[in-house]
């Protein structure tokens, strides 16, 4: 009612003669007069019941889980708040971890953890009906609720989270012509219990990947590979950088890539291998199923012109041969994205030593032992290693 008194009073007394200005409150610009307070009054108005709107309740709920074991220096906390006036519930995460951890833990790694949870739930949109309604009576769109929430570290109004606090959500449609029929609410003492699981299972992930990423930034690639069935001897070529990509840079950097295999909710890095003049940057894209789903790697070769899957059938297998590795497959469950590197670094080795006579001057010679360097009609190259024997030997 006060606002529609000082919009009123504002209407009357627009005729008057004045010098005016614009002030911004939020993404609302407002005409201040600069003799008169009416439009300082509405400016304060708005002000006072975004404030309230906005304002969540006093109690923080909170609970912590561990990652399974006795050390309590790997943990994350959820942040739970309720928003009164706009119906719904946030989640926000602290993680603490070791100090050895923390110190080549990037952002990504760490920050909005909850919203790998689940694809199709990724904490961008309000589910609850009424919200809106609420924002449009503030003057504030959905993506600037957001915005607020995320800026005051409050977290994010996740779809499954509404659903534990048994908070009505939009029913998603899924076909406009199919009628659907209203299904069971799950009960909240499977559903809470499950959720904690899930989370649990997904702080656990998150920690096996920090522990690989911590090893490849470092450099210590066999860390994890004691265990596993590999060549004795070293790869000649060297891993020079391991760093994070946004999903912006990891589009721009791998035209050729299959945009399909990637989304904006996976994590991204570039490794550069190199072996004398030569070089190869792989470009790996890490989903929110890690392990269960293995990392995808896109590879190219610089030496003699670029070198990838789309150009080179050699280059083609070689991402066959590194993205086929499962972690059924490995002994370690720490294994997964270094044996992953290794076999790259092997195949890049094996690629340089088969297509190197094929130039004149020879700048690499044959170093690693193969029965032969092609096979069959499509010229396959020997990037499978065969184990047993004293004599590491590669086949196609």
């Amino acid at each position: 009612r006060q606002l529609e008194m000082a919009a009123q009073t504002e209407t009357i007394k627009s005729g008057a003669s004045s010098d005016t200005d614009e002030v911004e409150v939020g993404s609302v610009t407002k005409k201040r007069k600069t003799h008169g307070g009416n439009s300082d009054l509405l400016v304060d108005l708005m002000q006072e019941q975004r404030k309230r709107v906005l304002q969540p309740h006093p109690l923080e709920v909170r609970f912590t889980i561990g990652n399974g074991t006795k050390n309590t220096e790997e943990t994350i906390a959820i942040k739970l708040r309720y928003f009164k006036r706009l119906g719904f519930v946030t989640a926000a995460t602290v993680v603490t971890l070791g100090e050895t951890e923390q110190n080549f833990a990037d952002a990504t790694l760490t920050q909005d953890v909850l919203k790998y949870l689940n694809d199709e739930d990724l904490g961008d949109r309000i589910p609850v009906p009424g919200a809106e309604y609420e924002l449009k009576n503030i003057n504030m769109s959905t993506k600037e609720c957001l915005d607020y929430l995320k800026a005051k570290e409050f977290g994010r109004p996740y779809r499954w989270l509404q659903s534990m606090c048994c908070i009505e959500v939009f029913h998603e449609v899924v076909d406009t012509n199919v009628t659907n029929t209203p299904t069971e609410q799950p009960k909240l003492q499977k559903l809470i219990p499950d959720l904690i699981k899930s989370i649990q299972q997904l702080w656990n992930s998150r920690l096996n990947l920090i522990k690989q990423i911590r090893a490849l930034v470092q450099k210590h690639i066999d860390m994890y590979l004691k265990e596993e069935r590999l060549p004795t001897t070293r790869p000649a070529c060297s891993l020079v950088q391991w760093t994070a990509l946004t999903y912006e840079e990891y589009v721009a950097s791998s035209p050729h890539a299959d945009k399909e295999l990637v989304n904006v909710n996976q994590l991204f890095y570039r490794a550069v291998v190199v072996r004398g003049s030569a070089k190869m940057e792989c470009l790996v894209s890490i989903s929110s199923k890690f392990p269960t789903e293995s990392p995808h790697w896109f590879i190219c070769i610089y030496w003699n012109g670029q070198h990838n899957a789309m150009n080179s059938a050699a280059v083609k297998s070689m991402e066959f041969w590194t993205n086929s590795l499962t972690q059924s497959q490995l002994q370690h469950p720490l294994a997964l994205l270094a044996t992953q590197l290794v076999r790259t670094m092997y195949s890049f080795d094996i690629f340089l030593e088969t297509e190197g006579p094929l130039y004149n001057p020879v700048e690499y010679h044959r170093e690693k032992h193969y029965i032969k360097a092609f096979a069959k009609r499509i010229r396959a190259r020997p990037y499978r290693y065969i184990e047993g024997g004293t004599v590491n030997t590669f086949k196609q």
